[in-house]
This record gives C-alpha cells, structure tokens and sequence, in this order.
C-alpha cells in the first residue's frame, strides 16, 4: 500500500469517527503514521483529501453499475443488481455520505455540484435500463423518467433513514431497497 492510499483510509476512518469539522489533518496523518509534511505531497487541504474520498467511492460504485448496464440480462436483473450495489456501497460508506450529504452539500457549492452531477449520471443509467426493459415489453408504462425518478426517490429515502437511524444492519437495508424496487417493478409490469 502507498502512501497515498494510507492517508485515504486513514481519512476515511477519521472522517468516520470524528466528522468532518472535527477532523484534523494532523489525525489523519498521526493514523496513517506519517509527517505533517507528506500529507501535502499528495492533497492541497483537509477539504481537498475529502473530496478524494468521494471521487473513488463514486468511482467504483459507478464502475459497478456500469458492468451491470453492460450485462446480458433483462432489464429488471439489471435494476436489482444495480440497487444491490448500490445499498451494499452506502451501507459500507455511510458515515462518509451522512457527512457530504448533511455537511459538505450545504456548505460548499463544489460538493453541491458533485452530488448533483452523481445523481444526473445515476439517474441516467437507470433511464437507460429503463428504456430497455420498456423496449424489451417488460415494462408497461412507458414514462422513463418517472419511473427513474422514484427509484431514485426510493434509494434516497431509505438512504436518509439509515443515516439518521442507524439502526439497520447491511442485510435489512439491502433487503428494504431490494423490496421498494420490486414494488416499483410490480406497477409497472
């Protein structure tokens, strides 16, 4: 492991315990078990190595998803796989997007341009699968968009319950994102 990847994880894990306003990049370099000094060979500030954080967990769950576009399956597998990687990427990050949500979004316009730019992709990949199952007859009702829509509102929904509850583990709040897709996908079959 790097350098580089030290400082992330130990960022993340300070982040995680301390929020991001009570983080110090002499924590995250204290955690990491290196100088003050090599904290800025590779980021500008706390704000800047934050912002890392969010790129690469964006990063792999878009990847993630994007192999699930790319699969030879039917529009309604490739709903539930994308669903699936998505609650087992905010389960296992969920005190780093409690803090860019609840914190970064209404405090910095730059983090408010990224969750918004994320979302619009997000909300693409599903039209597009969406498109494909109305394409493939799966899907009777044919407005894309509302139907991106609520699955989107449905994911951010129960994403905001476990960031303000905390009290499900990964398998219930898998399971919860997994049965509100199937009721979307009951309505429009």
């Amino acid at each position: 492991m790097n350098t580089k990847e030290k400082l992330l994880i130990s960022a993340k894990k300070i982040f995680s315990e301390k929020g991001y306003h009570d983080t110090k990049v002499s924590d995250i370099v204290e955690d990491a078990g290196v100088a003050q000094g090599t904290f800025y060979i590779y980021f500008k500030s706390k704000e800047d190595i934050f912002k890392e954080l969010i790129f690469s967990i964006n990063e792999k769950i878009f990847k993630e998803i994007e192999n699930c576009c790319n699969a030879e399956e039917d529009a309604e597998n490739i709903l539930k796989n994308i669903v699936n990687k998505i609650a087992n990427c905010i389960y296992e990050n969920k005190e780093i997007a409690s803090i860019f949500l609840f914190q970064m979004i209404c405090l910095n316009e730059d983090f408010k341009k990224i969750y918004i730019q994320k979302m619009l992709k997000l909300k693409d990949y599903i039209l597009q699968i969406v498109k494909k199952g109305i394409n493939q007859k799966k899907f009777r009702y044919n407005n894309e968009e509302v139907i991106a829509n609520i699955i989107i509102g449905s994911i951010r929904q129960n994403f905001l319950e476990l960031i303000l509850t905390d009290n499900k583990t990964k398998e219930e709040f898998g399971n919860l994102l997994e049965e509100s897709l199937n009721i979307v996908l009951k309505g429009i079959k």
